[in-house]
Order: structure tokens, then C-alpha cells, then sequence
């Protein structure tokens, strides 16, 4: 792997770390300002998780399984790979296996973490420019796709736990022609 290679992976998973969040706040707003959606504690974890996986989706990634089902301390997770699932593929050996194998972190401690390596400088100046900016193009592709997100959350809220091949029928419309490596953030 070249490090321009490393820098677009690190941006990729700095951008899916960032959607969830991005996705979780655009759920709850209102149809006009100054009015905020009512939504329950699962609505907004189905719409946070969605968000990372559509955002995988646009960046080339696939999604492996998904679960809002709380468990080791994380309300609900999204297992993002380089490859697509199998033909046969189920979530709940995929949920056991990623819980089993990471440590619990959360999106902003990974973006805050992979920001810190992609800054141009190591000042907090400059690691908190490029979060930003990562910040607003994750912010871009959920608006973008906000009907796919929608879609997806919609499915988790069902079943609670998704698999990959489930997740890729909603996303092959979205999901970008292979393309040669860029970085999203000069």
C-alpha cells in the first residue's frame, strides 16, 4: 500500500466515522426551523447506522452485517469491509465475530485519531481544519442520499440486525464505478 493509498483509506473511514453522526442529526430535523423530529433511542441508532453504511457505500466500501441490538457497550454497529459479502451471507456470525474481536471505540475517538495522521501539521489547528472537512463531505453525502439512508434505517428498525447482502440491495445504485485512488482533502 502506497501512502497516498494509506491517506484515501484513512479519509474514507474518517468520512463513514463522521456519517453516523451526520446521519443521526439530520433525522431529527424538523420540516420547518426552529422544529425538531421526535424520534425513539432505536430510530435515531437505525438512522446513525445507516448512515455509516451508505456512506461506505459511496466511498466504494461494502457493509458486512448491521445491528442497532446493544451489545459490550456499543448501541449498534456496522461492519464496513473492502469486499462484498458472500452469496450466502448472514449478519449474526459477522455481529459475533466483530464484537468479539474489537475493543469498543467510538466514531469520534477513531475520526479524532485517523484526523491526527492525516493533518498537514500536528497542532490541534490543523487536525481540527481537517476533521472539519471531512466532517462536511460526510454532512454532503448523507444529504445527498438522505432517501437511501432513510431506506436502510427503515430495515434495521425491522429486523434489528441486517446482513450484507440485504445491505447491497439497497446500495448497488449508489455504489460508485471503481475508480483509481484520490484524496478527498488536500
Amino acid at each position: 500500500m502506497t501512502p497516498e493509498d494509506a491517506r484515501t483509506s484513512a479519509e474514507r473511514y474518517v468520512i463513514i466515522a463522521c456519517a453516523g453522526a451526520a446521519a443521526a442529526r439530520r433525522s431529527l430535523r424538523g420540516s420547518s426551523p426552529g422544529w425538531v423530529r421526535c424520534r425513539t433511542r432505536d430510530e435515531v441508532k437505525a438512522f446513525h447506522e445507516s448512515g455509516h453504511i451508505v456512506a461506505a457505500a459511496r466511498l466504494g466500501l461494502f457493509c458486512r452485517a448491521a445491528s442497532i441490538v446493544p451489545a459490550r457497550g456499543v448501541g449498534g454497529i456496522a461492519l464496513i469491509t473492502s469486499k462484498p459479502a458472500a452469496g450466502h451471507d448472514t449478519a449474526e456470525p459477522a455481529i459475533a465475530a466483530a464484537a468479539v474481536l474489537r475493543e469498543p471505540e467510538n466514531d469520534i475517538a477513531t475520526a479524532v485519531r485517523l484526523c491526527s495522521l492525516l493533518a498537514s501539521e500536528r497542532y490541534w489547528r490543523s487536525i481540527l481544519l481537517t476533521a472539519r472537512a471531512l466532517r462536511g463531505e460526510a454532512e454532503r453525502m448523507i444529504e445527498k442520499d438522505w432517501r437511501v439512508v432513510t431506506a436502510v434505517a427503515d430495515v434495521l428498525l425491522q429486523r434489528l440486525v441486517i446482513s450484507g447482502n440485504d445491505c447491497e440491495r439497497f446500495l448497488e445504485r449508489i455504489r460508485p464505478a471503481p475508480a483509481s485512488a484520490q484524496t478527498l482533502v488536500p
